[in-house]
């Protein structure tokens, strides 16, 4: 993606991707998106964050403090709604204090692996087979030419 949540804090057995918007009055659509995307990102490709609970915090400065309902956060359809003053009450509804605590160290070792580009893909795929097999073609070659002379 090429960009970074703003803090990444882990409590217990959380990992909360918190992002700030100082000076902000409301939690804009795109903003709420953006930590959405940050915490799928994360839950997706990084191998230390696919079973643990991942919680999108959205931090808007002057905003007035909105509670949601827990299970669209934790299931990543919404973020937690904080303002200047209540990210320590936000943060607390997530706990559950009986789990055992994120291993950090094993989490921050954790591979990060993205979503292949093309090249890695054709890669992958072609991997174990020889330079003939790459351009031979099931279609055959009147079924390409009509393909081709029909753009």
């Amino acid at each position: 993606m090429g960009k970074r949540v703003d803090n990444i804090v882990i409590i217990n057995n959380v990992a909360f991707m918190i992002e700030f918007k100082v000076g902000d009055g409301g939690f804009g659509k795109h903003a709420i998106e953006q930590v959405i995307d940050y915490t799928v990102d994360l839950k997706n490709f990084h191998e230390g964050s696919h079973n643990i609970k991942l919680i999108p915090v959205l931090v808007v400065t002057n905003a007035i403090s909105i509670e949601e309902q827990n299970s669209q956060i934790i299931n990543h359809k919404t973020v937690a709604k904080s303002n200047q003053y209540d990210l320590a009450k936000t943060l607390n509804q997530y706990f559950d204090h009986n789990s055992e605590s994120i291993n950090i160290e094993y989490w921050e070792k954790s591979i990060y692996k993205q979503t292949p580009t093309i090249i890695e893909a054709a890669q992958a795929l072609y991997k174990g087979h020889n330079v003939q097999e790459i351009t031979r073609s099931d279609s055959g070659i009147v079924n390409l030419l009509l393909t081709v002379s029909s753009c």
